[in-house]
């Protein structure tokens, strides 16, 4: 691309989003997404099966670095598969900062005074989401949590991790509606909870329900809005963030853009060179 061999590249890591756009040659969209990265939390497998466990890891790590570090800054925190840049996204409620002192302390309510050690499994191949576990494994450790990264390739991951490991890493792409990307995940009886986090709460059940039964938008947000808040205080897991999709172009290239869903449409596209 920088060489002028070709007019766009679809997709490009989030490292190469900055250095891409110092090149006036170029142009670099990013845009924010629904996609998103979390650490799975094995809610039917100890220590995991204990909320106050899950809480002390939210406040063991602070995602506002995990963004950064993993990142490069191309996404943001989030509370649940809702972005941060969607009408529903619960504003109001603060993104943890870390309190590595406070997170020790609910571990030893929990019952684990000498912190927890567990593995943390990350798909090989999967360079965002390996960075992932390993950021975690770092900015956790202060707060009492070893986590023994344990890199498996992301072939094996339906059969031997998936559903199955009591930490992992893993991540989901963007779904068309707020209702395909969150009841499938979050609900007792979701499609995809049991091969996540195996987790239920009844309020999370409750207004992902009430949120697929009416078409108004404003009740909708009111349910959604529960329904993140409930999450809060009893996570399923640690969904890190929201990511941002990015492609870069030619400087000539005109009427193309990027979309949130991951595509390009190139139907209008020229090259004005």
């Amino acid at each position: 691309l920088q060489a002028g061999d070709m007019d766009a590249v679809w997709d490009i890591p989030p490292e190469q989003v900055k250095p891409l756009s110092e090149n006036r040659a170029l142009k670099v969209e990013s845009v924010a997404t629904g996609s998103w990265d979390a650490a799975i939390m094995n809610n039917a497998i100890a220590p995991f099966n204990d909320p106050r466990v899950r809480r002390a890891f939210h406040m063991a790590v602070d995602k506002r670095d995990v963004v950064e570090l993993v990142l490069f800054g191309e996404g943001a925190p989030t509370h649940s598969p809702i972005p941060p840049n969607h009408p529903f996204f619960a504003g109001d409620i603060e993104v943890t900062r870390a309190d590595p002192a406070g997170a020790r302390r609910l571990l030893r309510e929990a019952g684990h005074p000498n912190g927890v050690r567990v593995p943390i499994v990350v798909p090989v191949g999967r360079p965002v989401r390996e960075r992932l576990g390993v950021t975690l494994q770092q900015l956790a450790r202060p707060a009492g949590f070893e986590l023994d990264v344990q890199r498996v390739p992301f072939s094996r991951y339906n059969a031997e991790v998936s559903g199955k490991a009591p930490f992992y890493v893993d991540g989901y792409f963007a779904r068309p509606t707020i209702d395909t990307g969150t009841h499938p995940f979050l609900h007792s009886q979701g499609t995809w909870n049991a091969r996540l986090w195996h987790y239920k709460n009844e309020t999370v059940d409750r207004a992902l329900d009430a949120a697929r039964l009416t078409g108004d938008p404003e009740k909708q947000k009111v349910h959604y809005l529960e329904m993140q808040r409930a999450l809060a205080a009893d996570p399923a897991g640690y969904i890190a963030y929201s990511v941002n999709f990015a492609c870069a172009y030619r400087a000539s290239v005109q009427d193309v853009a990027t979309h949130p869903m991951r595509w390009f449409d190139l139907r209008k596209g020229r090259n004005a060179a």
